[in-house]
């Protein structure tokens, strides 16, 4: 994904967010370039002065891509379950992050690359997901975080050993400090 494209879509995650706000609907898209009218997973994510703040997501795509910056923007910033709805008066030190989702194939443990894999883990009918960042931004070994997805899906800690249910995928992700891109 080129400058161009990433731009495009943090400026849209910053204008929903800002629309939804001040109780507004999203921002029409207009003339989005053809590659972001593709459907693949992706994710917002917001941070407030380093900290998480939301993050939602659609692991695969089902729709195109820009819609679902929107659709995740406004669910990140005003209905992620861990946080209160997101006000204005947090606008100071937020940043909006995106991270574009490859496909999820069938993985090993053996195949992990912790900050290059994402991981999904789906056994008994849960499942949980972690971006590929997570387990670096944690400073997590492979256990510990196999463990954390296991907690994470209501799992018992050590039920991925066994390798099954085991599914990994890449992303790209930038990210945007949120005040500078409002106001230009």
């Amino acid at each position: 994904m080129n400058k161009t494209e990433q731009d495009f879509l943090l400026n849209l995650a910053c204008e929903t967010i800002l629309a939804g706000c001040n109780g507004e609907s999203h921002p029409e898209i207009i003339d989005p370039p053809e590659e972001l009218l593709e459907t693949c997973g992706v994710f917002v994510t917001l941070h407030r002065h380093g900290n998480l703040r939301g993050c939602i997501g659609y692991i695969e795509g089902f729709k195109p891509l820009v819609n679902g910056v929107i659709d995740n923007a406004l669910s990140c910033a005003f209905r992620d379950p861990r946080f209160m709805p997101l006000t204005d008066d947090e606008f100071e030190g937020l940043e909006v992050e995106i991270s574009v989702l490859t496909p999820p194939v069938q993985g090993t443990l053996a195949e992990i690359e912790l900050g290059k894999h994402g991981i999904i883990l789906s056994q008994q009918g849960q499942r949980s997901v972690f971006l590929p960042q997570v387990a670096v931004e944690q400073n997590w070994t492979l256990e510990t975080t196999m463990n954390q997805l296991a907690l994470k899906a209501g799992l018992p800690e050590n039920c991925w050993s066994n390798g099954e249910g085991i599914f990994l995928f890449e992303s790209e992700c930038f990210s945007t400090p949120f005040m500078e891109n409002t106001l230009k």
